[in-house]
C-alpha cells in the first residue's frame, strides 16, 4: 500500500529530475519581475540604506478582489499588507533583524511578526546561531501570485526558536527547537521544549534551486495550530516534511514543492451540550493527514511583462481547495512597484467551487 512519505518522496524526485533537466539547458535564466518570490525574499530583503550597516524596507500591497462560489458574490477593495522590514549588522558578524506586519485579516494591530538575532553566518564565519521569533525554515512557498500559494496557508509556521547551522555560496544547512502550542494533555499546564526542524537548500547555480525539510510536528503550522486548540483536549502529533525545486531554462521558470504530514494527526475533543458534565460519552477522536501542494510555470512575454500559471491542491483539509489553478500576468512599473492580475478557479471537498479575480498594486521602498 503506497504511504504519505512514499508519495512525497516521489513527488520530490519527479520535480528534481525535470528541474535539472531544464537547468541543463544553456540559456541564460530568465529576468523575473517582482518585489519577493518566496517567503524569505519576503522577511528578508531590504534595499534602502539609512545608516551604514543599517538597511530598511517598506512593503505596501493594495487589492481589489471578486469572488463568486455558487449564488453567492461578493468584491471589495483593501489595503492588504503593510511591511516594515530591519537588518542591523554590526561588528564581530552580528545582525539583528526585525519585521513589522499588518495584514488585512488580522484583528488590526500591527504585529511583531520576526525579531532575531545571528551570530555568524558570514563567508568568513559559516557556521551560525541565531534566536528569536521568526518563521521557522519550513517550506519555501515560492510564487508569482498575489494568492497566497496553498503550500504556504497549510504550513507556515512562526515560532520563537533557537537554532543553528552552517552557510556557503551554494548550501545552507540549518536545525533548531522551539516549544510548540499543543501538547499530548492539552489540559496539562505543565510546559517545556518539545518541537525540532531541519532543512537543507541547495542553489549550485542560478538555474537551479532545491531544499528539503522536516519538522517534529506538522500540526504546528499556524493554520492547524489555530484550528484545534480550542477543540482539543489531547492531542497525537505527526511529523512533516517537505521539498521544493526551481528551475529555469530559456524563457521558462518552473517551481514546483509539497509539504505534508507523513502520519495521522490524532485529535481528542469534546461535545458539550448546554448544562451536561463532561463524560466519555461527549468525546470524539478526529484523525486527518493534511498535505499540500503548489506547481507554477512562467515565462517573460514582453519587456516587465511575466506570463504565469499554476495548479495547486491539498489534502484532508477541508477550508481549503482541494485542487485550484488558473493563470496570471505581473507587470514590473519599475523595480520598486508591481502589478499583478490573476483568476483562480477552486473545488472544495464539502462546499460549493468558487472563482476569484484579483489584481494587485504593490510596491516597495
Amino acid at each position: 500500500m503506497e504511504t504519505r512519505p512514499c508519495r512525497i518522496a516521489a513527488f520530490v524526485a519527479t520535480a528534481v529530475l525535470a528541474s535539472v533537466t531544464l537547468a541543463q539547458q544553456e540559456a541564460a535564466p530568465p529576468v523575473l519581475p517582482g518585489l519577493y518570490h518566496g517567503l524569505a525574499d519576503m522577511k528578508n530583503t531590504t534595499t534602502r540604506e539609512i545608516a551604514p550597516g543599517f538597511s530598511t524596507r517598506v512593503l505596501i500591497e493594495t487589492e481589489a478582489y471578486y469572488l463568486r462560489q455558487d449564488d453567492f458574490k461578493f468584491s471589495d477593495t483593501e489595503l492588504s499588507l503593510f511591511q516594515l522590514a530591519a537588518n542591523l549588522d554590526v561588528p564581530e558578524n552580528i545582525r539583528g533583524h526585525a519585521v513589522l506586519l499588518w495584514e488585512a485579516e488580522s484583528s488590526g494591530a500591527i504585529d511583531l511578526d520576526e525579531a532575531t538575532v545571528r551570530m555568524g553566518g558570514t563567508r568568513d564565519h559559516p557556521w551560525f546561531m541565531e534566536g528569536g521569533k521568526r518563521h521557522i525554515p519550513f517550506g519555501a512557498f515560492s510564487t508569482h501570485f498575489a494568492t497566497l500559494p496553498l503550500s504556504r496557508e497549510l504550513s507556515e509556521t512562526r515560532e520563537t526558536t533557537l537554532m543553528g547551522g552552517y552557510t556557503a555560496r551554494t548550501l545552507t544547512l540549518q536545525a533548531g527547537i522551539f516549544n510548540g502550542a499543543l501538547d499530548h494533555d492539552m489540559t496539562d499546564y505543565e510546559d517545556g521544549i518539545d518541537d525540532m526542524f531541519a532543512s537543507m537548500a541547495w542553489a549550485p547555480s542560478r538555474e537551479f534551486e532545491a531544499g528539503v525539510s522536516w519538522t517534529t510536528d506538522f500540526g504546528e503550522s499556524d493554520p492547524i495550530q489555530e484550528s484545534l486548540f480550542f477543540e482539543a483536549i489531547g492531542y497525537n502529533r505527526a511529523s512533516g516534511v517537505g521539498g521544493n525545486v526551481s528551475a529555469s531554462a530559456g524563457p521558462f521558470h518552473m517551481d514546483i514543492e509539497v509539504l505534508g504530514a507523513i502520519d495521522d494527526i490524532s485529535v481528542l475533543g469534546n461535545v458539550i451540550p448546554v448544562n451536561t458534565p463532561v463524560t466519555n460519552d461527549t468525546r470524539y477522536v478526529r484523525t486527518f493527514q493534511p498535505m499540500a501542494w503548489n506547481a507554477e510555470v512562467a515565462m517573460p512575454v514582453a519587456a516587465d511583462w511575466l506570463l504565469c500559471v499554476k495548479a495547486e491542491g491539498t489534502d484532508d483539509f477541508n477550508t481549503l481547495p482541494e485542487f485550484r489553478w488558473g493563470p496570471g500576468i505581473v507587470y514590473a512599473i519599475n523595480d520598486s512597484a508591481t502589478i499583478r492580475l490573476e483568476y483562480l478557479s477552486a473545488r472544495f471537498a464539502e462546499t460549493p467551487d468558487a472563482q476569484t479575480a484579483v489584481i494587485q498594486l504593490a510596491a516597495g521602498f
